[in-house]
């Protein structure tokens, strides 16, 4: 059961992101980055304990939906909570998990792409 969760966040901190706009395709291109950020999260942090979930909420704003990365965990279980909150710490940048991630913009659509530290693609949109 999981009764409380925290926002991580949709990128490292350090790091440009998708924005939000009421003129541009984004969406797409912010899931992807969410995606990216998790996978991203569970190399540096280790996979979540039993009561614990990474998950991409979709949170409304002005402009449109936007996306982040949450931990959904079990208040009651130490274990996860101790994971959640040393999660919320998030990363700084890509590159402290060998990462690298590129935001692009054209003709009113964004793309992002990223690459794992192989130098494989893991996601783009």
């Amino acid at each position: 059961m999981f009764n409380d969760s925290l926002d991580i966040g949709g990128n490292p901190n350090g790091e440009d992101c998708v924005q939000v706009s009421s003129t541009d395709d984004y969406a797409a291109a912010m899931l992807s980055e969410c995606k990216c950020y998790a996978r991203a999260l569970r190399v540096h942090y280790g996979e979540p304990p039993e009561g614990a979930r990474i998950v991409i909420a979709s949170n409304p704003h002005d402009f449109g939906s936007y996306r982040s990365v949450m931990v959904r965990f079990n208040s009651n279980d130490p274990e996860a909570v101790a994971y959640a909150y040393k999660l919320e710490e998030g990363l700084e940048k890509w590159s402290d998990v060998g990462y690298r991630a590129v935001i692009l913009k054209k003709d009113n659509v964004v793309v992002f792409n990223c690459w794992d530290e192989n130098g494989v693609q893991i996601g783009t949109l």
